[in-house]
């Protein structure tokens, strides 16, 4: 085994036996009032029902991405 191969595999086995790697989890950013007429406003679309609906799609992604 050449050096490089042996320092590879030494390094490669620390990354494996790491068990305090974390990953990080964005924490969730939801649209402000703002965003959601804007957007509502940009379909066409500025009734309450809409703004309802907005609503309900965000919470069911907020849900999804736990």
């Amino acid at each position: 085994m050449t050096g490089f191969v042996s320092k590879r595999l030494a390094a490669q086995a620390k990354l494996d036996d790491d068990d305090d790697i974390q990953t990080y989890q964005r924490p969730w950013v939801g649209l402000t009032e703002w965003e959601r007429e804007a957007i509502a406003h940009a379909c066409g679309a500025m009734g309450s029902e809409w703004l309802v609906f907005v609503e309900a799609v965000e919470k069911a992604l907020k849900e999804k991405n736990r």
